[in-house]
């Protein structure tokens, strides 16, 4: 990939009384993760130090302010800091409030850094959502905080698996708050969120077929209309997605 452009990727270290250091680390000693992409931690190296020595592993560390000082090579992390905590406080495995405050700064200097367009992609390691309550965070996780944050009108949660792509109605609620929570009304604006970012991508290649879909998905997306759309008039969309969506795979 040495020809191709390689986003650079802020990954924040998550709950550092959790697994996310020790995942971290590992992610940082990937060689395949720096081929694809130019990579540098925002968290604490003393507590990325802890977790190497538990799993046996040793680093060098690049100290840095901006992503435009990283050397992005591999066998050194290039690591922003963003406080100077009591990282010999933190306990393993315990839930404690300087936890959740680092977790949450390490989360708002990705953000930062993402609307100044300093970064391409954020990574995040896991934190905990009883830790971030402690400081008074109220956002349930990592989604809602980027939503918040940045003031998006909406978020979504996608799982890629292979060519399986799944996108959230619901996150963060038990089983039976999420059967009532998944109404027609949120499942329908969940679907026009999801075109508003796929669709433009899929249809850059093709602008014909975009302009057919987006107008034949409002007029099938209508508030009363949806459950109505006869089983051909899917269908026709369906087809021009795929054609679409072909005209793209080819020209990409």
């Amino acid at each position: 990939m040495s020809t191709q452009y390689k986003p650079i990727t802020a990954i924040t270290m998550g709950d550092p009384a959790g697994i996310g250091p020790e995942i971290v680390v590992g992610t940082m000693l990937s060689e395949e993760i720096h081929d694809c992409c130019r990579p540098f931690v925002i968290g604490s190296i003393a507590i990325m130090e802890r977790a190497a020595k538990v799993l046996g592993k040793e680093l060098k560390y690049n100290k840095i302010e901006d992503p435009s000082e990283a050397k992005y090579e591999f066998g050194t992390v290039d690591i922003i800091e963003t406080g100077d905590y009591d990282t010999d406080s933190i306990e393993w495995g315990k839930v404690q409030a300087l936890a959740g405050r680092m977790a949450v700064d390490w989360i708002m200097k990705s953000i930062e850094l993402g609307q100044a367009g300093k970064i391409d992609a954020v990574s995040t390691a896991p934190i905990h959502k009883g830790a971030i309550k402690l400081i008074g965070v109220k956002e349930p996780g990592h989604t809602e905080i980027y939503q918040n944050a940045t003031h998006s009108p909406y978020a979504l949660t996608m799982f890629s698996c292979h060519k399986l792509r799944v996108f959230f109605v619901s996150r963060h609620m038990s089983l039976v708050d999420a059967c009532h929570y998944a109404t027609k009304d949120v499942i329908l604006e969940d679907v026009i969120n999801i075109g508003t970012i796929v669709y433009p991508v899929l249809f850059k290649y093709s602008t014909n077929n975009w302009n057919d879909c987006r107008k034949l998905m409002i007029e099938l997306t209508a508030s009363d209309q949806i459950l109505q759309s006869t089983k051909e008039e899917w269908n026709r969309l369906s087809e021009k997605m795929t054609r679409a969506l072909r005209i793209y795979s080819r020209q990409r």
